[in-house]
């Protein structure tokens, strides 16, 4: 009797772990699946002091230029596609590719004067 207890045992646990095992695929399956239809691309992040960063962020058609902080995250400005390319920040490259070239005052200066005068 105690060998069946046994066998009967050991035929749960594989049961188990293959629920379990069948269970960790389909997740995984369906997070890649998830994050491989996502909408959401950062474009550009530039640090700002103390404890501040520049986000741009591209929302399916939109991009997000967003202020963030350790304690909130402010929209700043929202753009067209259209719009975020004749701003000239359009080229990306610029901002993200060497960020710490360039100044916090530089950058918000830049920013600041295309949201006054869009023809700069």
């Amino acid at each position: 009797m105690s060998g069946e207890m046994l066998v009967r045992t050991i035929l749960i646990l594989l049961g188990f772990f293959a629920v379990l095992l069948a269970a960790a695929y389909w997740i995984r399956r369906w997070a890649w699946g998830a994050a491989a239809t996502t909408q959401l691309h950062i474009l550009a992040r530039i640090p700002l002091p103390p404890k501040a960063l520049l986000y741009a962020l591209r929302v399916g058609e939109k991009v997000l230029l967003l202020g963030v902080t350790e304690h909130a995250v402010n929209l700043l400005q929202e753009y067209t596609l259209e719009e975020w390319e004749a701003t000239g920040m359009g080229k990306t490259s610029r901002l993200a590719a060497r960020p710490s070239l360039l100044g916090a005052g530089e950058v918000l200066r830049g920013f600041l004067q295309r949201k006054r005068h869009p023809a700069l």
